[in-house]
């Protein structure tokens, strides 16, 4: 019989070079590496053929700056001239962003938390951008406190993939995903199951798509506005009725009900149009075009942009 940490090597190798070849092959990847010994497995069998792995170790991560090729040191000073507060693990995953282009993310149990509030600053801070950001959470069961998946970013992030190792049998690996479509109302947080996967057969019980897109229909999830009556760019029309609703008010205050219209906001009218969405202006601080700062707060309409507070800002803000 064989051993059971060489099983589980065995098992957890299996479960991600299918991972790595059919999801990640094309991609960086940045690994947040975890010391748990129930986490073992053989990257040189998972890795991918075309694609990168940037491996960073939570535990020696301020050693391991002066063995980087790229020197971190401008723009850590360049951060902080602006204010932001660092730590090593936000300035190593801005400079994996920035530098390496990593755009597929995967972190171990109790790392996932801290991965999660580092990576929405270092995303921020990181001068370059993905359109296609992938992330793996890996886990055993019953390992995470459910408190974890309620976190805004499984409301923001649409490709999100958990992988959770059963306690019962170690060779099941129960594959989910957030919800991330729908009204907010209706919790996009939520996490349900797409598959799962049998590392003694190699095999999934359903063939599902690990990383289904949830971008093509999403369902009438409101995109929030953060926009200003700014004719004939932005016109906003208030009675009791109107399609849209203010979140300035409270969801039953008939006095927030609005009507969206304009040259600019008809563009957000036809992109929700195609991909099955609905608008819903916030108010609540925009009075102004405003300003935002490097570290993510901001005032009026752009300070709701950087704080969070809104996915879309319009006014005519090109001729500002």
């Amino acid at each position: 019989m064989l051993p059971e940490k060489y099983l589980l090597s065995l098992y957890w190798t299996r479960m991600f070079n299918v991972l790595m070849q059919n999801y990640l092959s094309s991609t960086t990847t940045c690994i947040i590496w975890s010391e748990n010994e129930n986490f073992s497995i053989n990257w040189e069998n998972a890795n991918p053929t075309a694609g990168a792995i940037i491996n960073i170790r939570l535990r020696d991560l301020e050693e391991s700056f002066v063995e980087d090729v790229v020197n971190f040191a401008a723009k850590r000073e360049e951060l902080l001239n602006d204010y932001v507060t660092l730590n090593p693990f936000v300035e190593k995953l801005t400079l994996s962003i920035e530098k390496s282009h990593c755009e597929s993310f995967i972190a171990f149990q109790m790392d996932i938390p801290i991965f999660i509030e580092a990576i929405i600053n270092a995303s921020r801070y990181s001068i370059w951008r993905s359109l296609s950001n992938k992330f793996v959470f890996v886990y055993n069961e019953n390992a995470l406190q459910e408190v974890v998946f309620r976190h805004r970013f499984f409301e923001d992030q649409s490709a999100i993939l958990l992988i959770e190792r059963s306690n019962a049998s170690a060779e099941i690996f129960h594959l989910k995903t957030n919800k991330f479509v729908g009204p907010r109302a209706e919790n996009p947080k939520e996490i349900y199951s797409l598959d799962r996967f049998n590392a003694s057969g190699n095999n999934f019980l359903q063939g599902s798509n690990l990383f289904p897109d949830k971008l093509k229909n999403l369902q009438g999830r409101e995109v929030i506005l953060a926009a200003f009556d700014y004719r004939p760019d932005v016109i906003l029309e208030y009675y009791p009725g109107a399609p849209s609703h203010d979140r300035a008010f409270a969801p039953n205050d008939t006095n927030g009900d609005v009507k969206i219209d304009g040259t600019e906001a008809r563009i957000l009218k036809t992109f929700c149009e195609m991909y099955n969405c609905s608008i819903d202006i916030d108010k609540s601080d925009v009075d102004d075009w405003g300003i935002a700062y490097r570290n993510m707060t901001g005032e009026a309409t752009l300070g709701m942009l950087a704080e969070g507070k809104a996915e879309v800002g319009i006014s005519a803000m090109y001729t500002w």
